[in-house]
């Protein structure tokens, strides 16, 4: 069995009344992406910035509000290395984070891209229990451009 050929990994934060700089000022960082409920979604091309619209014209609106801070991707995968780098980055009071837990849908995302179909990866306990301790979860999506005839 061989390693997981690429992860990427974020901390996702989900509320109503999830404000982002709130949530940047408690943990002490700046997300890589933010919106509020209500916020227009948008997106930036190399010519400005577009509205984003729904096939009847509309406009696109936010049905929640999010903060995320996501890790460089590795390759090959190191689920540990990523949660070092977020984690590094942020309070370590469990206060702030119990806080944020009890109030948001908080938790941390995982790509595995895997470039065979028997790939496999581990967490440390010490990565785990950064993530434990803080009440998060971890989800995973697991993706494979595989060979179907491959053993």
């Amino acid at each position: 069995m061989g390693t997981v050929g690429e992860s990427a990994l974020s901390l996702r934060f989900f509320g109503d009344d999830l404000d982002p700089q709130e949530v940047s000022e408690l943990l002490g960082a700046q997300p890589t992406g933010s919106y509020r409920k209500g916020d227009v979604r948008t997106r930036t091309r190399s010519d400005g910035v577009v509205v984003q619209t729904l096939p009847d014209g509309s406009e696109w609106i936010r049905k929640y509000g999010m903060w995320n801070m996501k890790a460089a991707p590795q390759e090959p995968a190191d689920l540990d290395a990523q949660i070092y780098e977020i984690f590094s980055q942020l309070t370590d009071d469990l206060a702030v984070w119990r806080d944020l837990t009890s109030r948001f849908k908080a938790d941390v995302f995982v790509g595995l891209f895997l470039q065979t179909s028997n790939e496999g990866i581990s967490i440390s306990p010490d990565a785990l229990g950064i993530v434990a301790s803080r009440g998060l979860k971890i989800g995973f999506d697991i993706y494979c451009e595989c060979d179907e005839d491959e053993d």
